[in-house]
C-alpha cells in the first residue's frame, strides 16, 4: 500500500517539524517584547534539538540505494525542518526493499542502521532512565522540592518576626498607655 507508506512518512514529516517548531518557539527571546520563551537559555532543550538536526541531518550505510533523508525525499531545510519532495518520495517507494532497509535495518548500533532505528536509539538515549530529560526531570523535581521546603522555612521564620514584632508593639502600647 504506497499510499500508506507516503503519509506515513508525511506524517513522520509534520510531526518532526511540529516538534522543531515547538522547541524553537520555547527556547527563542522576543526582541521587541523583552520575553523569553518558557525554555529559553535552557541548554538541554537546544542540546536536544542539536543532536536530534544531527541525527536527521546524517547518513545511513543501511543501504546503498540511499544514504540520507534527502534520496527518500525528505529534504532538510535551513530552519531544521524536513520539507518533503514528492518526486523522490515516489521514486523511493518504487524501490520498497531498500526504502524499508533504509529506515528499519537494524545492525546493533552500527552505521549500517536505518533511520528509524537511528531514531528509536536517539529516543531511547533521550528518554531513558539515564536520558537527557529524564535527567532534567529529576533535577527540576528535586530542586522544586527544595525551593519548596526553603519557601516553608522562610514563611516559619515571617511567621516568628511577625509574632514577635506584634508582641513588641503589644508592649511598647502598653507602657506609652
Amino acid at each position: 500500500d504506497t499510499t500508506s507508506i507516503k503519509n506515513t512518512i508525511t506524517d513522520f514529516a509534520n510531526a518532526y517539524n511540529t516538534m522543531v517548531k515547538l522547541v524553537r518557539e520555547q527556547t527563542a527571546y522576543n526582541e521587541d517584547s523583552k520575553t523569553g520563551g518558557t525554555l529559553q537559555g535552557d541548554r538541554t532543550a537546544v542540546s536536544l534539538l542539536n543532536r536530534l538536526r544531527s541525527v536527521i541531518g546524517g547518513s545511513s550505510g543501511a543501504t546503498s540505494a540511499f544514504t540520507r533523508l534527502a534520496d527518500v525525499g525528505l529534504d532538510p531545510q535551513r530552519d531544521g525542518t524536513l520539507k518533503v519532495n514528492a518526486a523522490k518520495l515516489d521514486a523511493a517507494i518504487g524501490r520498497l526493499s531498500d526504502l524499508k532497509d533504509f529506515f528499519s535495518r537494524d545492525d546493533v548500533g552500527t552505521a549500517n542502521d536505518g533511520f528509524g532505528t537511528m531514531l528509536r536509539q536517539f529516543a531511547d538515549m533521550t528518554l531513558g532512565t539515564d536520558g537527557s530529560l529524564s535527567t532534567k526531570a529529576v533535577s527540576l523535581r528535586t530542586r522544586i522540592g527544595t525551593l519548596d521546603k526553603r519557601s516553608a522555612q522562610l514563611e516559619d521564620r515571617l511567621s516568628a518576626t511577625e509574632g514577635r514584632l506584634r508582641a513588641q508593639y503589644t508592649r511598647l502600647d502598653s507602657n506609652m498607655a
